[in-house]
This record gives C-alpha cells, structure tokens and sequence, in this order.
C-alpha cells in the first residue's frame, strides 16, 4: 500500500513496497544476469545454484540488480495508485529490504496540481479570408517565370534587379584587407547580398566603367577587424546582365506545368493558394484559441517541468540540425549565440505548451470526455503502422498515457468546435 506526504507545493514524499514474492521475482532475475560473475568450487562458471553463491558472497549479492528489475514497474504502479501527476524522474531511497519482507522505499516526487480551466465555452477567433489575392497570384506566377528567365547581356546602364560581372578592390584607411578583393564576380543588383548601400551606388553604371564605391561595415559584423569600419572599392564593371521573362501565354503553362493553357495552369495556380491558405486559416484559428485558452488557465509550473519541457525541444531542434550535416555547437558558433540564450528562447515556448496541455487534460476531466478500449488501440496501432513497429514493441506502449494523449485531443476537438468566429 503506498502513501502519499506533502513537502512542498511541488514535491510530495511517496512510500511503498514490493512484497517478498515480488522481490523474489527480481532475485531471480538478478541470479540469472550475473551467475557467470561468481566462481565457487566444484561447479562450472555459470552453474553454481543460486543458494551457494549467496552463502559465499552474501545473502545480499543480487539484489542491486533485483532492485533495479522491479522497481521501475513498481513505483508507476504507486504513482498510479495515488493518482500522483508526477513530471520528472524521482529522486528514490531504499528503507527496508530482506528475502523474508521485501522491501520499502521513500520517493521524492515532483508534481503538478490539476489547472483551473473557466470559460472555455465560446472562445473567439478572427476570420482569415482563404481566397487568394491577385497579388498573390501574380507571384507564384512570376516565381514560375523566373525559373525560366532568360539570362541575356544587355549594353545600358546597371539597373535594379540586373546581374553585374564585377572586378573589386578595397581599401580601409588606404589598405588592402582581406576579403577585398574579388574579379569576375557575379553580383544581383537588389538582392542585398553586399553591405550597406554597394549595390545600390553601381545602378547607371555602364560596362567598361570603373567607379568608386564608400560603404561602412556593420557594428555586428562577423570579422571584428572590419566591424565599423568604413571602407572604399574600386568596382569596374565588366558585363551587365538581364532577365528576361516568358510571356504569360499557353507555351509558358505547357513549358511549366502539364496544362495546355495559361487559364488552365492559372486555375490551378489559385486551387493550390487557396488549398495552401485554407490550412494556414485552420492553424491561426488554433493558435488564436489556444492563446485564449492558456490565458484563462491557472496553473504553476514546477520549475524542473518547464526546464525537462525545454530540454526536449532542444533535443529535436539537435536532431533536426543533424539531418542538415550541423551540430547544435556549430549552429551557436554561427550565430553567436550562447546555449543559456537558446534555451531562453525556448522557454515562453515550452511553459505555452505545459499550460495547454495541462490546460485541455482538465477540459476533458470537466466535460468527462472518455476513451473507449477500443480507441487506445487503434491508436496504438497507428503509431506502430507509422514507425513500422513490431508486436513486441507495441505491447511496450503505456495504455494510460495514450488515453491521456486521446482525451486532450477530444477536448481540443470540443473546444474547436465551440470556438465562434469574429470579423
């Protein structure tokens, strides 16, 4: 039988037992782990009976391992038992233990209490018009036609948006620096690839001219040395380049898409925003409510929850820079930022996140939203089917926890469905 004594508003001690037979069960799995260990005389490494081996080294002598077998099963079961909402891992001491009693242990355990959740009924959220805008057309059109732009050399002055073939030199304090100097190099006019105004002052530039170019280096710029400084480049131009775009007509939308008229792709073009849109108005509606909902939630966060919370996001953020070919590391080297700011960036994030959850558990308490047997496993079964798991490792899924995950969905699903759009 466990039981349950305050500590403080977010600790609570918890003590309970394993009976005799249950730690039994571990002793018999720590023998059969370790007998190789022991040597005793007249029987082959591994074949000593189990009795000897603790007549020889201890009655003691396996159960550091039986412990560790059954406890874990155990204390779930007690926090389970107490209805305890624990949220880290528990700090776990031995009181007792014997082959003739078992044994007892004391838990301290990190909790959260139950959110307070009022007027969840009828939140609000502003209308988001899905139809696209003739502006917004018109650009996933232009990106289509710049992909197939024709680069053509052109004898005129620089203007916006042309590419310039350039050869510099540049001088801070009438010295060369490093990272001055560069021929034939490639330069879009607009795309602000240079510092301070340096595209900008070669629009009316013709080929063949040679001008002078004063730019001043950002406060933050990445080489120190340069930070601040204001610097001079002789730029001669050397080639001024064009795109020309495709006629918006049917050769255009058969060239870019498998439409034989520019109608056609066009229809498709505002299907495919409009489609795009309707999934950002779904998402906006939901970060709206969801705000409104945390807003109305009172619940206090015990501080390791939120830092355990943001270690995680850290963790996939890790996982996600993986994938790229970048350690965390080098991502802060690159942005020179420390680790202590990237979790402060995370932490408004990860106490949002708490609340909600916690928040929509107590909505679906409140409006006794259940779960059938029937749904938790077809859950279960879907998330074995996406991550192509096993039998084995499904019989490993928490059935509490996916009722718990079932039930705040039913209570966001509910929510959604009250929520009233304003204009």
């Amino acid at each position: 039988m466990a039981s349950v004594e305050t500590i403080d508003q977010f600790t609570v001690n918890l003590t309970f037992n394993i009976n005799a037979e249950e730690f039994e069960s571990g002793l018999r799995y720590s023998y059969n782990k370790n007998k190789n260990r022991y040597n005793i005389q007249g029987f082959r490494k591994g074949k000593a009976p189990r009795p000897l081996i603790e007549k020889a080294y201890g009655e003691n002598v396996f159960f550091d391992d039986a412990v560790n077998f059954i406890l874990p099963q155990a204390y779930e079961r007690s926090v389970k038992e107490t209805k305890l909402n624990a949220v880290a891992q528990p700090s776990i001491k031995i009181l007792s233990i014997s082959k003739e009693e078992g044994a007892a242990f004391s838990a301290e355990v990190t909790v959260v209490g139950e959110a307070a959740v009022d007027e969840y009924y009828a939140l609000t959220y502003k209308k988001y018009d899905p139809e696209p805008s003739d502006a917004e057309i018109q650009r996933d059109i232009d990106r289509d036609r710049d992909k197939n732009a024709r680069i053509v050399t052109v004898v005129r002055p620089v203007q916006n948006g042309d590419i310039v073939t350039i050869d510099f030199d540049g001088v801070i304090d009438g010295k060369p620096f490093d990272g001055g100097h560069a021929e034939d190099f490639r330069l879009t006019i607009g795309g602000h690839t240079f510092i301070d105004t340096f595209e900008e002052q070669l629009i009316g530039a013709e080929t063949g001219e040679n001008i002078f170019v004063r730019v001043t280096f950002p406060e933050d710029y990445n080489h120190e040395k340069l930070a601040g400084k204001p610097a001079v480049f002789d730029v001669k131009i050397k080639e001024i380049q064009e795109k020309q775009l495709p006629d918006m007509d049917d050769d255009f939308a058969q060239d870019v898409s498998e439409f034989e008229t520019f109608d056609e792709y066009r229809e498709d073009i505002i299907k495919k925003l409009r489609a795009s849109k309707e999934r950002d108005a779904k998402r906006d509606k939901e970060d709206q409510v969801m705000s409104q909902l945390v807003s109305k939630t009172n619940v206090d966060l015990p501080p390791i929850m939120i830092e355990n919370s943001i270690d995680e996001m850290i963790r996939n953020f890790s996982n996600q820079l993986k994938y790229q070919g970048i350690t965390l590391d080098d991502y802060l080297r690159f942005n020179g930022q420390t680790n202590e700011q990237l979790r402060e960036s995370y932490r408004e994030h990860a106490i949002k996140q708490l609340k909600t959850n916690l928040a929509l558990e107590a909505v679906a308490k409140k409006e006794n939203l259940t779960v059938s047997g029937e749904e938790i496993n077809e859950e279960i079964d879907r998330i074995a089917a996406a991550y192509g798991m096993s039998g084995k490792q499904k019989s490993g899924f928490d059935a509490d926890i996916v009722t718990k995950e079932l039930a705040a969905k039913k209570a966001f699903d509910f929510i959604m469905e009250q929520a009233i759009q304003i204009a």
